[in-house]
């Protein structure tokens, strides 16, 4: 597979491209246009809420080198790496980031139906990102029932900007990357694909001490897409892409039940198809999409027969206290006298059982296959100069086969409308008011309607001040609802009379009430400014979320509710060879019935400086954030980069030098116990080559 890529990238760089400049991009606080707010297209300083916009040349300039990295530079994100699946979040991750929407090119790339977002594996290579727009604000009033704590739109280069080709070749001790890519024109239709091979690793030690374990990564992504003119107004984009990835998995397991450690391979094909057409007054979108996604881990599970007696699991996910006090011989908590009568019922069949002791070996299987079907339907519609309404309309069928979740096949059906409309009354006064109602089934019967209105006055032209308030209804839409969620274990013998049981570990809470509705009110207040060359936004805000459901939560409550509040800044200094950047966070979430991993103060913040002289590029960044019940992490980057310009083509030789933490520790996990990794080094060096045709 490496042959291929490197010959395909080769055969590929036989046209002629344009030249990579080195100046840096044009990103202006105020001025920006952005289209994941409001969705349709705004200046920054017209859009009801806060945004912060990555660009391509962020990106390439500070040497980041994944999506997940490039959310260090967003105020309030907190970016785990103490394992080898990554986590991104507006504070707190755990238990599952069901409350953060990340699209690209408005597809989602959340799973509500297992609640994880696989960072590691969108279907998008990141040199083929042209920005990435980060709404921090609450956004279910654009995007729905996950987008709680903010919206992710990744938005990738038009097939027309992609000309020529680019090889890129990176390394270092822990990370290898080859990349490819270019675009061609075949009559009225323009033509782009890439392919990208990368592996990594993170740790090498853990903390359990098992001397076998590895967190090794290998993804593969391969992407076409092709934008074909029916005319001059009106136009088609079709898009197809796939992953191949497998990852050791870090599972907190210790000997003796796991006997090896997993690998997951999960493999994605997604599909999109957009139909285009622009009028004076009118810009209309009709999209389809398909996503797959098929997750294979399995690995081989020992532990006593016990695990297994009918009933146990039962009460375990009833009274897990009571459970675990009972196998280890310690001081029974309170029960129920249900809850003991049944305790009391499977210690007299384990006592009766001499063979209960004994260790018995199976296979674990936690696969589930994956699909979303979608379509909408979606418009702009400039009525006048100062009004203007952006509306759409979404079906989605989702449709999942998992023996762990629900132990069969799980569809649900969803229907959305949205509207939103921007109404400048004078010339200093922006207006925006809109909502999305939501429901399961496909006639929108018995909607959540999630408001939003936002008032920005622009004081002159430098100065912008926006009040934004919003309420947001999140429907259970996926596992919480579930009416079985085991971990299975399969044998190749009968075990108290069937191949096939689960270990009373892995009976997971269950919240089976199709009704349940999460709830967030928002308000906030964010101001930018601009004097000479310096940029400012500054934001606060307070969110009251009600009924939230702690899914796997091993807290004892199964619904909570919190108060979130903070602030957040970015200042920016940018003149025509320097770019200056720091952007800082302070987030306090107040549990009201003190769930831990809602209950917390964080702070963290991003800083870099990048300067050019001529064809030479240099940048220093460092990113940092506190702890939230698990790793804090901190990092610094210094890269130098220069461009060597040939007659036909561009060669880019860079080198980045990272200092990170020596050991990341994660203390959170299903089974309570500690774990994480540790580096045999604090300093990695990493060399690129691009070659730009």
């Amino acid at each position: 597979m490496k042959r291929f890529t490197l010959v395909w990238a080769l055969i590929m760089s036989l046209s002629v491209g344009e030249s990579v400049a080195t100046d840096f991009d044009s990103f202006d606080f105020l001025e920006t246009n952005v289209s994941s707010v409001a969705k349709m297209s705004q200046p920054i300083k017209k859009a009801p809420g806060a945004v912060t916009v990555i660009t391509e040349k962020q990106i390439k300039q500070l040497g980041i080198k994944s999506i997940a990295e490039a959310m260090r530079l967003v105020p309030g994100f907190h970016v785990d790496f103490s394992s080898p699946f990554t986590y991104v979040n507006r504070g707190a991750n755990f238990p599952t980031a069901r409350r953060l929407q990340v699209l690209i090119d408005g597809v989602s790339e959340v799973n509500p139906l297992v609640g994880v977002i696989n960072w590691e594996n969108f279907p998008v290579a990141l040199e083929r990102i042209e920005s990435i727009e980060v709404v921090r604000s609450q956004s279910s009033a654009a995007h729905g029932a996950n987008a709680f704590f903010g919206t992710i739109n990744i938005v990738t280069k038009h097939p027309d900007d992609i000309k020529g080709a680019e090889l890129r070749v990176a390394g270092s001790k822990k990370e290898r990357t080859v990349y490819g890519g270019g675009g061609f024109v075949a009559g009225n239709t323009t033509i782009a694909m890439d392919y990208k091979h990368h592996n990594a690793n993170r740790f090498d030690e853990f903390a359990d001490g098992r001397p076998n374990r590895h967190d090794d990564m290998r993804v593969k992504k391969i992407n076409v897409t092709t934008h074909t003119k029916i005319d001059s107004d009106q136009s088609i984009i079709l898009k197809l892409g796939a992953v191949r990835s497998d990852m050791e998995h870090q599972l907190s397991q210790t000997e003796p039940f796991g006997t090896e450690l997993p690998i997951v391979e999960l493999d994605s094909n997604v599909a999109s198809l957009r139909f285009l057409k622009s009028t004076k007054n009118h810009e209309f979108e009709a999209k389809v999409y398909f996503y797959e996604k098929d997750w294979q881990h399995e690995w081989d599970f020992c532990a006593p027969k016990l695990f297994y007696v009918p009933g146990l699991g039962d009460l375990y996910r009833d009274n897990s206290a009571l459970v675990l006090a009972a196998l280890g011989g310690a001081a029974l908590p309170s029960a129920t006298t249900d809850e003991m009568i049944r305790l009391g019922g499977i210690f007299t069949e384990i006592a009766g059982d001499p063979t209960s002791g004994d260790t018995v070996c199976g296979e674990i299987n936690v696969d589930y296959r994956y699909k979303t079907y979608a379509g909408s339907i979606s418009d702009v519609w400039s009525i006048t100069e100062k009004l203007r309404a952006s509306s759409s309309f979404q079906l989605d069928y989702r449709w999942m086969e998992s023996e762990t979740y629900n132990d069969g096949v799980t569809s649900i059906q969803k229907s959305k409308f949205f509207t939103n409309v921007e109404y400048l009354p004078f010339d200093n006064l922006t207006l925006n008011v809109g909502f999305m109602a939501e429901s399961l089934g496909y006639d929108l019967g018995n909607p959540e309607i999630s408001p939003r209105i936002g008032a920005n006055l622009h004081i002159n032209d430098s100065n912008t001040l926006k009040l934004v308030y919003s309420m947001g209804s999140r429907l259970i839409d996926g596992i919480e609802i579930i009416e079985s969620n085991q971990v299975p274990v399969h044998f190749n013998f009968e075990v108290y009379g069937s191949t096939r049981q689960s270990p009373f570990l892995g009976y997971f809470p269950l919240y089976n009430n199709k009704d349940h509705v999460e709830r967030i009110e928002s308000t906030e207040v964010i101001h930018y400014v601009k004097a000479g060359d310096w940029m400012l936004e500054t934001r606060v805000f307070l969110e009251e979320l009600d009924n939230i459901l702690n899914y796997q939560d091993q807290s004892g409550s199964s619904i909570t509710a919190l108060d979130r509040k903070g602030g957040e800044f970015t200042v920016r200094y940018k003149v025509s060879d320097i770019d200056v950047r720091f952007a800082g966070h302070y987030l306090d979430s107040d549990s009201k019935d003190k769930i831990f991993f809602d209950d917390y103060h964080a702070y963290g913040g991003s800083a870099y400086v990048a300067k050019t002289w001529g064809d030479i590029t240099g940048s220093l960044s460092y990113y940092g954030t506190s702890a939230i019940d698990y790793s804090s992490y901190d990092r610094t980057d210094a890269r130098i980069a220069k461009v060597f310009t040939l007659e036909t083509a561009q060669v880019e030789l860079s080198g980045m030098l990272s200092r990170h933490r020596e050991v990341y520790v994660r203390a959170l996990d299903y089974g309570g116990l500690i774990d994480g990794g540790k580096r045999d080094s604090v300093n990695e060096v990493t060399l690129e080559v691009r070659f730009t045709l």
